[in-house]
């Protein structure tokens, strides 16, 4: 019988490639409402689940934020407040 392959998303991809171990977890869902619901689901402390945003800049460079699920996020993000990261290294 041939072995299933594990669906991984993007950023689960990311991580395997520069090696950084990760856990994930499944749950089933109906209608998806905000991050704190999903750690409620997984019954996980909200510090330890986190949202990402990807955008793009007017350079037309994207970048990637790694947000708290109990943080808010605003569409007028000021650079100042996030850590540069180039690979898996911050600059």
């Amino acid at each position: 019988m041939a072995k299933q392959k594990e669906v991984k998303t993007n950023a689960m991809g990311i991580l395997d490639k520069f090696k950084i171990d990760y856990s994930h977890q499944s749950y089933q869902c109906n209608a998806f409402v905000d991050g704190s619901q999903t750690a409620d689901l997984l019954n996980l402390p909200y510090e330890l689940v986190y949202k990402t945003l990807v955008t793009e800049g007017k350079s037309k460079n994207y970048f990637v934020f790694v947000i708290p699920i109990d943080l808010s996020t605003s569409y007028k993000i000021k650079h100042r407040q996030f850590l540069p990261v180039s690979g898996n290294q911050l600059s």
